[in-house]
């Protein structure tokens, strides 16, 4: 949860992820951020649209009137660690969103608002029909040295180039936020002893400590294989320059070179947006876990689907992640990642993890 010692811009950008998060982890809405303090909201019905983000620690009755007063434009959603209840109310009953770490959270859309209140149990939400739902309780991001999507994307972006570590504009440009942020993150990198003066990494110390944190985001399992070549998708599986989908998982880590033995051919496969997620979801069907024909997940940081490798030859028809990324796809199975990764040197790639 942040603390009051946090900036403005580190407050938002935390306040931006929890909202991708919550939408995450919710079927009737996808949540995206789509600029500066903003994010979409796209409904299942095709509703929605822009909303302001508002980030604070604490929120009263008195704070919430005046930000009303003066909010002007688009809608509003409010992110703190404590919003008083009369604040959530007056927010509540003027049209604003609002997500208190917490309990839960309000998104008001045009046909319904939905209602999310946090338990303790693991699992996605349980819709109850009347537009609310159940979620565990977020887990805490700004603890540790890598602190949420900024932190994520420049660790993981400066473990593909070690030798020489990407500007921290070209990283900002490449996952759509701020230099500052960006640069909020590599202090925090810098003070947790994983980046030296010249951002170079700590190695394999850096690498580890991602792998950590390192987990989709949302993850679906599909009755029936996506195919590359439909239109409907961003797949974008010739357009490399561009951000589109990628293999990912044990398939794209073979495919790479690693020492797996695995008769598993259901693909795991990386999607750019969390409406992406949802067009396959619509097309493909969704499946029973063990009953999958493939997997669909949206990454930790955007980089994965924007630094993509063509397809292998002989291969799957999809394009192939970065293999630092491969890498840290193994590094979450405990059992069997450092073994493979142990003996894994993938030509041209920095071995980053050893």
């Amino acid at each position: 949860m942040p603390s009051q010692r946090l900036s403005l811009d580190e407050q938002m950008n935390l306040a931006l992820d929890d909202l991708v998060a919550l939408g995450c982890h919710l079927d009737e809405v996808a949540i995206e951020v789509s600029g500066p303090g903003q994010v979409s909201l796209h409904p299942r019905d095709g509703t929605g649209g822009p909303a302001t983000v508002v980030a604070y620690d604490t929120v009263g009755e008195a704070q919430a009137r005046q930000l009303v007063a003066t909010g002007v434009g688009r809608p509003k959603i409010v992110v703190a660690n404590r919003i008083i209840e009369a604040a959530r109310q007056y927010l509540a009953s003027q049209g604003w969103g609002w997500l208190d770490r917490r309990i839960g959270a309000h998104i008001p859309l045009a046909r319904r608002d939905i209602e999310v209140r946090y338990v303790e149990h693991d699992g996605h939400a349980a819709d109850r029909g009347d537009g609310s739902a159940f979620l565990g309780p977020p887990r805490p991001v700004a603890d540790g040295p890598i602190r949420g999507r900024a932190g994520i994307s420049y660790a993981a972006a400066v473990l593909c180039q070690p030798n020489d570590p990407p500007s921290l504009r070209s990283v900002a440009r490449a996952v759509d936020m701020s230099p500052t942020a960006i640069s909020n993150a590599v202090r925090h990198l810098a003070d947790g002893g994983l980046l030296g003066p010249d951002h170079k990494p700590s190695l394999p110390e850096l690498f580890w400590v991602l792998a950590e944190v390192w987990r989709p985001l949302k993850v679906v399992a599909l009755a029936s294989e996506p195919d590359p070549d439909n239109a409907a998708f961003a797949a974008r599986v010739d357009q490399l320059d561009q951000p589109g989908w990628v293999l990912g998982g044990d398939g794209a880590a073979a495919e790479l070179g690693a020492p797996i033995f695995s008769a598993e051919r259901r693909p795991w496969l990386w999607v750019t947006t969390q409406v992406e997620l949802r067009r396959a979801e619509r097309i493909c069907g969704r499946a029973p876990w063990p009953e999958r024909a493939a997997l669909v997940a949206i990454p930790p940081t955007p980089l994965v689907c924007r630094w993509r490798r063509p397809a292998r030859a002989g291969g799957s028809a999809w394009p192939l992640p970065h293999p630092v990324f491969a890498a840290l796809d193994l590094a979450r199975d405990p059992g069997r990642g450092r073994e493979i990764l142990a003996q894994w040197s993938p030509e041209g790639t920095d071995h980053v993890w050893r």
